[in-house]
C-alpha cells in the first residue's frame, strides 16, 4: 500500500534527479524496518534453553547435494525475479510510453510484460 504511493510522490522530492527521491524513500523504509526488528524479541523455546550438542562442521553441510541444489535453485529464482522486475518497467516506459508521472501503471510493474500484453491484446 505504501510502495505505489511512494513511487508516485518520491520523484517530486528531487525534481532534477527523479530516482534519488525513490532511493531516499527506500532508505527511510529500510531504516524503519531495521529499528522495528531491533526492538523485536523472540520468545525463548524449550529447544533454545536445552544444552546444545556439537553440530556438523560447515564443510560437511556444504558438500551435501541437497545444499547445492537449494543454492542453485535460489540463484535461478532470484535471477528470474531480477530479470522480470527490471524488464517490466523498461518495457512499460520504452514500448508502451508509460512514465513516472502516470500512477496507473505502478500496479502493473510487477507483472511480466508478455503476460500483460497477451491478456490485453489478441495475438
Amino acid at each position: 500500500m505504501i510502495g505505489p504511493e511512494l513511487a508516485t510522490r518520491s520523484p517530486q522530492w528531487t525534481p532534477d534527479h527523479p530516482y534519488v527521491g525513490a532511493l531516499l524513500a527506500l532508505a527511510v523504509l529500510y531504516a524503519a524496518a531495521g529499528i522495528l526488528l531491533a526492538w523485536t524479541k523472540a520468545p525463548q523455546t524449550a529447544a533454545s534453553r536445552a544444552p546444545t550438542a556439537a553440530g556438523r562442521p560447515l564443510g560437511a553441510i556444504l558438500r551435501q547435494p541437497a545444499f547445492l541444489v537449494a543454492v542453485l535453485a535460489g540463484m535461478v529464482g532470484h535471477g528470474a525475479m531480477v530479470f522480470i522486475m527490471t524488464a517490466t518497467p523498461i518495457s512499460m516506459h520504452v514500448i508502451e510510453g508509460h512514465g513516472l508521472e502516470r500512477p496507473h501503471g505502478l500496479f502493473k510493474r510487477t507483472w511480466s510484460p508478455c503476460i500483460c500484453r497477451r491478456w490485453r491484446r489478441p495475438f
